[in-house]
């Protein structure tokens, strides 16, 4: 069995069939899903009417408690969500010494009238759901649990190498030539089969053409489905907290590779993105004097991340191995995880712009990319160019 595991898109929604469960949540197979070691998704399904499920408050709220197990952090979606006038859900986490943290407050229908809520990822001991309900048509769906930085899975494939050193791309704000790259790097959302993904993408072309993987959007349908979060970036350098300032939608497929082994996907959106730069390929093999790699991408969907850092190379900077299992692609130890797919690789420089030399898309500790210069050559003309 091989020890590689696709970067594929991060999962955020598992249709569960069956009967309710009394226990909080049901164990199983199809609902405990490893991306990497350090990550958890736990499809729960538990519907704000399930009394089974809720403590009942004496001030008249009801009260879902999530213990965060062995991993550090964690966040929830809600499904369905839509609050009568007054009627509201308040998340936070609970502190090692039991004091509120990260609370937020949700109301209506959430982010955009979408029916959907998405709380930001707080370190804590466990996680608290309010539900302050006044109106009987007041309903949401508790859908998933992210766990992260958690204990190591025994016996699962490592795609975060060594301690997880990316940073948010903010931190990197005195590099202008970083923060520039990363306007170009978006979060892709698509569907597939009833279920939600997220992938990495990025501006290639001048004239708006857009690269990922094979394994991320294969097929007309999924480019259809897709939204594409332009800077989807942290406002702060140590927290996790900020909004896409716009949504592109995915439009026309123009080629896919069609399988995995150069793994790569060409397509449009329907928005004008002309006031975007594209991100100059290269199809040149870097000197062994110039191979200190970086990664933009969204790993597990998070805002944006830069892996430059990396405890487990001299120097302590990503760089390129020697040898790689596939030569098709570059290896590296920079840390990624699911939905890191489709993220551009670069070769480090201290100053001007940066081609890309690979489209990241496996996972494995050494992590890997397939190289700019094969995925050019079958695209031609498609890929278009970037001057």
């Amino acid at each position: 069995m091989t020890t590689l595991t696709l970067q594929l898109c991060f999962l955020i929604v598992l249709a569960v069939g069956g009967s309710q469960s009394k226990s909080v949540f049901n164990y199983s197979e199809e609902i405990l899903l490893y991306r990497d070691p350090e990550s958890i998704v736990e499809t729960v399904k538990i519907s704000s009417s399930d009394a089974s499920h809720w403590q009942e408050n004496t001030t008249k709220y009801w009260r879902f408690d999530i213990a965060t197990q062995n991993c550090q952090s964690a966040r929830v979606n809600f499904e369905s969500f839509n609050m009568a006038k007054g009627d509201y859900v308040v998340v936070y986490g609970i502190d090692n010494n039991n004091k509120m943290i990260g609370v937020e407050r949700f109301e209506g229908k959430g982010w955009r009238d979408r029916g959907e809520v998405n709380s930001r990822r707080v370190f804590a001991k466990g996680l608290i759901i309010e539900l302050h309900k006044k109106h009987q048509e007041s309903h949401f769906l508790l859908f998933y649990v992210h766990y992260a930085d958690c204990v190591p899975h025994p016996g699962m494939p490592g795609s975060v190498c060594g301690s997880r050193d990316w940073s948010n791309i903010i931190c990197y704000r005195g590099h202008n030539h970083i923060t520039s790259l990363g306007n170009s790097v978006f979060r892709i959302r698509f569907v597939t089969n009833g279920a939600s993904y997220f992938c990495t993408g990025w501006k290639a072309s001048d004239d708006g053409r857009f690269l990922t993987n094979f394994h991320c959007l294969g097929n007309q349908t999924q480019v259809s489905s897709a939204e594409l979060d332009y800077k989807y970036d942290s406002t702060d350098c140590t927290d996790d907290v900020g909004s896409a300032q716009k949504i592109y939608h995915g439009d026309t497929l123009i080629q896919t590779s069609g399988s995995n082994e150069l793994d790569f996907t060409i397509f449009t959106v329907k928005e004008n993105t002309d006031h975007i730069e594209c991100l100059q390929r290269s199809h040149e093999v870097p000197s062994p004097h110039h191979d200190y790699m970086m990664i933009i991408h969204h790993p597990a969907g998070e805002r944006k991340k830069v892996s430059l850092s990396s405890d487990m190379d001299s120097g302590g900077l990503c760089r390129r191995k020697e040898s790689c299992r596939n030569p098709n692609d570059y290896c590296y130890d920079c840390d990624t995880t699911g939905g890191s797919s489709g993220s551009p690789v670069f070769f480090w420089k201290f100053s001007g712009r940066m081609p890309v030399y690979a489209l990241h898309h496996w996972g494995g500790c050494p992590n890997t990319g397939v190289k700019l210069s094969l995925v050019s050559n079958a695209a031609g003309q498609n890929l278009g160019s970037c001057t």
